[in-house]
């Protein structure tokens, strides 16, 4: 089965809401970690988060894209060198996409885990000033 072809719309989207969503998804995942959470869910959770900050990106430089979780196809429309800096770890986060959503037989560790609520809440506070204004 393959993602869907359907496009957003940037000029239909608020960015900001988008940055409020992901900070959602990172403090569920931090809270998650800290309580001894399942890795896998965690990590579902730093994975949207970042997928939702860099699609908030998107939408304020006014670019469409396709509906897809695939991070590293996201960070190729950006047009400027933001995500550079953060191009191996967001790597490293999209190479758990689909163990995170189904049953593979791999297993994920509490220590992964940890280390995509790092690379998460990094790339967060990174762009979280270019948007939410509190």
């Amino acid at each position: 089965m393959t993602e869907s072809r359907f496009m957003v719309n940037p000029e239909w989207e608020n960015p900001d809401e988008w940055v409020e969503m992901a900070g959602h998804d990172l403090n569920s995942a931090t809270i998650l970690f800290n309580e001894n959470g399942y890795p896998d869910i965690i990590i579902y959770h730093c994975h949207q988060c970042v997928e939702k900050t860099i699609k908030a990106i998107l939408i304020k430089q006014n670019t469409p894209f396709e509906k897809t979780h695939k991070l590293d196809l996201l960070i190729q429309l950006v047009k400027h060198n933001l995500f550079d800096k953060f191009k191996d770890d967001i790597l490293y986060l999209d190479g758990f996409r689909t163990k995170t959503r189904y049953p593979f037989g791999d297993t994920i560790s509490t220590k992964q885990a940890g280390q995509c609520v790092t690379i998460c809440r990094k790339i967060y506070e990174a762009v979280k000033p270019m948007f939410i204004k509190r």
